[in-house]
């Protein structure tokens, strides 16, 4: 079995490996930033109870879910 990673494309160029941390952290809070999100991920933003936060941090966290991509097994 041969496995091969996707990234989402438009939010990172390629997905997160173990050797492409610095680069790929830098993409994304490129855009994190451009879409208004980083200050949820950087903990600058006002959490709790603030129905604007939650919304911001699951945009935050699909984007990071996406931005690492996933694995397919290929037999």
């Amino acid at each position: 079995m041969a496995a091969a990673s996707v990234a989402f494309n438009g939010i990172v160029l390629e997905a997160l490996r173990y050797d492409n941390y610095e680069n790929w952290s830098v993409l994304l809070k490129n855009y994190l930033t451009g879409q208004g999100l980083w200050d949820v991920v950087s903990a600058s933003a006002t959490k709790s109870g603030d129905e604007d936060w939650r919304k911001k941090n699951a945009k935050a966290l699909h984007a990071i879910q996406l931005s690492c991509g996933l694995v397919l097994l290929l037999e």
